[in-house]
């Protein structure tokens, strides 16, 4: 069990190190945090979409996900007729029905997590073999996201 969780600092950490361990790391560390930043960003509306996807996929519907104007809210909101910019978070989805089922509050929280397992794991094991920088700043933001969702998502 101990394994388990130390892994993905033992994949951040490996990954980490083709990055610093250069001759001028610069080179390698400002595209890492543009791109983590560019992808901050853009996450934000897609992790808030996945919630709504978790929902319908199991049967629930969804009447309001708010999404920040600045996390491209006023954009999503001319796409999906349930997404509203007034929001004090980054993104929420606030109007839900799950009709009671656990199965489908389930989906719910954990549909932007489909996304980590599948997309963002590869990516930071892809960055813990190779010097990626750009692929780094993704995989950060895509592959850590149940850690930094602890306080908001579960």
């Amino acid at each position: 069990m101990h394994k388990f969780f130390r892994q993905p600092i033992d994949d951040v950490l490996a990954a980490l190190e083709h990055l610093v361990t250069v001759r001028n790391p610069l080179t390698t560390m400002v595209p890492a945090l543009v791109t983590m930043l560019v992808t901050w960003f853009v996450y934000v509306g897609i992790h808030e979409l996945l919630h709504v996807a978790g929902c319908l996929a199991a049967g629930g519907a969804v009447s309001k996900l708010e999404i920040s104007s600045r996390y491209g809210g006023a954009l999503y909101a001319k796409v999906f007729s349930f997404v509203v910019t007034a929001s004090e978070y980054a993104g929420r989805l606030s109007g839900f029905e799950t009709y009671g089922s656990d199965w489908i509050y389930m989906a719910t929280v954990f549909g932007p997590f489909v996304l980590t397992v599948l997309f963002g794991v590869t990516l930071v094991k892809f960055c813990a073999k190779r010097r990626r920088p750009i692929l780094f700043g993704v995989a950060i933001v895509v592959g850590l996201a149940p850690f930094y969702n602890l306080q908001g998502d579960y």
